[in-house]
């Protein structure tokens, strides 16, 4: 906070001496320095929020003008910043001042119009914490990893600030992006839902050749496979009767089940449907399209099937 103090009239020795705005007479002015090291700054990778993560750089001096600098990092691009994980995959970022309507945060190499610093003025001894934001969009979707990136702190004295840099230390940004392995079961064509994952087909009166369909979209940052198992292996039992005899009785409809066009054989309980490798945001697309087969020998009743869809990490 900068403070204005009046002029001061100081009378010795029948002399007059005016002291400027906002300084003590006598006192010399020192530093900037840094009251510590920058660090490391964490964070775990929220894919679907983003990240926002605050952290401070506390520097210390007295009657001193000075700004804080920060360089591009490893992407040498202020306004493109990136962490960088395995196999060289990125995850941008931003550097931000909280305190200046999120701009960006550069150093004095910064584009001419664009370049801002964190600028301050001690008067006295202080000691101050300046807050920075570390921002990772939403909607990226790099590979699990570690990510990281260095970019080098530089304090300058002055306002605007003069170079050389009088203290540099480097601020070190580390994001975990964990393992994700999402289903949803959704209408046909619609986007994933993480709130999705229960699906109810109503085939009403029960008929040969009367279908439903509905899409699993698989989202994951790693290799995966998809499978379903059928408890009645592959029919529609009646209710209350049992499964295993079901059929001889006269109690069990068959019906076909399709991935993407295929046929998928239930008979053994259990069925490989896809694989893949990591996907983007929007996922990989399992159209699954189920028709009723012969019902001519059934039971009347209720029949019903349900089926589990698994996704595993390769």
């Amino acid at each position: 906070m900068k403070q204005t103090f009046p002029s001061i009239y100081l009378i010795a020795a029948a002399s007059l001496m005016v002291l400027g705005p906002g300084l003590l007479f006598g006192q010399a002015s020192q530093g900037p320095s840094f009251g510590a090291p920058p660090g490391t700054i964490t964070a775990v990778y929220d894919q679907y929020l983003g990240n926002n993560i605050t952290g401070d750089i506390i520097v210390s001096g007295r009657n001193v003008e000075f700004g804080i600098g920060f360089s591009a990092g490893g992407s040498a691009s202020f306004s493109q910043r990136r962490l960088t994980g395995p196999g060289g995959a990125a995850l941008e970022y931003q550097l931000l001042d909280p305190e200046a309507d999120d701009r960006v945060l550069t150093d004095l190499d910064g584009p001419a119009g664009q370049r801002h610093l964190i600028y301050h003025e001690f008067r006295g001894n202080q000691e101050e914490p300046f807050p920075l934001v570390v921002r990772i969009p939403q909607g990226q979707f790099p590979p699990a990893g570690t990510y990281t990136d260095t970019v080098q702190t530089r304090l300058y004295r002055g306002i605007p600030a003069t170079t050389p840099s009088l203290e540099e230390e480097p601020l070190h940004i580390v994001v975990t992006v964990p393992p994700v392995v999402r289903l949803s079961v959704v209408g046909r064509g619609q986007p994933f839902d993480p709130l999705s994952d229960v699906a109810h087909l109503d085939f009403g009166e029960l008929q040969q050749g009367r279908s439903e369909e509905v899409d699993l979209v698989v989202v994951t940052d790693i290799n995966y496979r998809l499978s379903v198992t059928s408890p009645n292996s592959g029919f529609l039992v009646l209710e209350g009767a049992t499964p295993g005899s079901a059929v001889t009785r006269g109690e069990a409809i068959p019906y076909t089940m399709r991935v993407n066009g295929l046929i998928r054989d239930l008979s053994s309980g259990h069925a490989e449907i896809g694989s893949g490798s990591p996907t983007s945001i929007a996922g990989d697309r399992y159209e699954l399209y189920f028709e009723i087969g012969d019902v001519r020998d059934a039971t009347s009743g209720e029949y019903t099937e349900n089926l589990t869809v698994t996704v595993t990490a390769q």
